[in-house]
C-alpha cells in the first residue's frame, strides 16, 4: 500500500495509485478521540506528535494540518480568547469595536504573535518525524472570515452597508495578515495554504456582497500567491456556495472543497474541468451520528459522483469533522474509500466504479 504521501503525488500526476486519495480528522478531533485535553494541541508539540503517532499507526494518515484556521489571526493579534478542555477555542470579545483602531495595528508577525510560533514549531517537528510518510499542511481563514473573527457579527453584516469605506479597510488588513502567514509556511516549508472562509457563504451574505466584499480580495490572494509560490491555494466555503461557483473559477483557485448541502455531481460538472475538487461526506448527519453502512454508502455515493473529474478529486467530509464521531465510523469511511475507490486515477475515476 502506499504512503499518504506517495499517492498524493502519484495521483497529481496522473498516475494510477492504489485508492482515491482521502483526508480523514483534524488535531482537535483527534485529541477528543484519544480522550487527550484538546488545550494541548494548542501548546504542547509533544501532544501533537504523539496524536499523530496515534493516527498513522489506527487509520494510516494523520492530522498533518497546522494552522491558524478562523481565529487564529485574532488571537495574534491580541483577541481575548476561551480554551474550553473539551471543546475547540472561541473569541471572548471581538478585538475591533472601531475601525480607527486599525490605524495603530500592525501586521501579523508569525515568528512572534501569539501562538504562531508555536505551529511553526509544531509544523517543523511533523516534517521531521512523518514527512516521509505525509504531507505537511496549513490552514488559514479567507479575508471575509478573517474580518469577522475581528469584528462582531452583527456589526460586521451592518457594516456591509452601512460602512463598506471602513469593512474594506478591514479586509484588507486581514488580507495582509493572511499573506503574512502564508509567506511563512511556503517560506519555511514549502506548504501552499488551504482557505477556509465560512463568512463566504450564501448562507450569511448575498451574492452581491460576495461579489463587492469577499472576490475582490479573494483574486488578489491567489495573484499574489501565484506570484510569489507558482500555485495558487485551495479553498472551502461552508454552506451554499453554488451561486459563487463562477465567481470561483474566474478567481482561478486550484481546488474548491464544497459543503455537503450541494450536489458533488453538479460540482464536478460545472467546475472539474477547471479545478481539483473535494467533498461532501455529511459530516454531521452521516460520520458523527449515522452508523457504519450509512457512511460506507455515502462514501461510495461520492466516489461515483465524482471520482473521474477531469481535475482531480479528493474524498473528504463536507465540513470539519465534529467532536464525538465514532471511531469505528472513521474506520468505515477509510474501509469505504479503499474499497469503492480503488485503483484510482485522476480524471478516469476507479476501476471499480464506472
Amino acid at each position: 500500500m502506499l504512503t499518504p504521501r506517495e499517492r498524493s503525488v502519484l495521483y497529481g500526476i496522473g498516475k494510477e495509485v492504489d485508492h482515491i486519495p482521502y483526508s480523514l480528522i483534524g488535531t482537535e478531533a483527534a485529541a477528543e478521540l484519544y480522550g487527550v485535553d484538546i488545550r494541548k494541541t494548542y501548546t504542547d508539540i509533544e501532544t501533537v506528535i504523539a496524536l499523530e503517532k496515534k493516527m498513522v499507526d489506527d487509520f494510516g494518515i494523520g492530522c498533518m494540518s497546522i494552522g491558524p484556521r478562523l481565529k487564529g489571526i485574532a488571537e495574534a493579534l491580541g483577541a481575548s480568547m476561551k480554551y474550553p478542555k473539551n471543546n475547540m477555542y472561541l473569541i471572548e470579545e471581538p478585538l475591533i469595536s472601531d475601525y480607527k483602531m486599525l490605524e495603530n495595528m500592525q501586521v501579523i508577525n508569525p515568528y512572534t504573535d501569539g501562538k504562531m510560533p508555536i505551529m511553526l514549531k509544531m509544523m517543523e517537528q511533523l516534517q521531521k518525524q512523518f514527512g516521509d510518510y505525509d504531507i505537511l499542511k496549513s490552514g488559514v481563514c479567507g479575508p471575509m472570515t478573517c474580518a469577522l473573527s475581528l469584528r462582531e457579527a452583527g456589526m460586521f453584516l451592518r457594516d456591509l452597508k452601512k460602512q463598506p469605506e471602513e469593512m474594506h479597510h478591514l479586509l484588507q488588513f486581514s488580507l495582509e495578515c493572511i499573506k503574512a502567514w502564508m509567506k511563512v509556511v511556503y517560506d519555511e516549508f514549502g506548504c501552499v495554504c488551504s482557505i477556509a472562509d465560512p463568512a463566504s457563504s450564501m448562507n450569511l451574505i448575498g451574492k452581491k456582497h460576495f461579489e463587492n466584499f469577499s472576490k475582490p480580495y479573494l483574486k488578489e490572494l491567489v495573484v499574489w500567491a501565484k506570484s510569489y509560490m507558482g500555485k495558487s491555494p485551495s479553498i472551502h466555503i461552508c454552506g451554499k456556495s453554488r451561486k459563487v461557483w463562477d465567481d470561483l473559477k474566474e478567481i482561478g483557485f486550484s481546488a474548491f472543497s464544497v459543503d455537503n448541502c450541494e450536489d458533488l455531481f453538479e460540482l464536478k460538472l460545472h467546475l472539474g474541468g477547471e479545478m481539483a475538487i473535494s467533498g461532501n461526506v455529511p459530516p454531521v448527519d452521516v460520520l458523527k451520528n449515522g452508523d457504519i453502512f450509512s457512511v460506507i454508502q455515502s462514501v461510495k455515493e461520492c466516489i461515483e459522483k465524482a471520482a473521474n473529474s477531469p481535475k482531480g478529486y479528493l474524498l473528504s467530509a463536507g465540513c470539519q469533522i465534529p467532536l464525538g464521531t465514532p471511531k469505528e465510523n472513521l474506520l468505515a469511511y477509510i474501509y469505504a474509500a479503499r474499497k469503492y475507490g480503488k485503483d484510482a486515477v485522476k480524471g478516469k475515476g476507479c476501476r471499480k466504479i464506472p
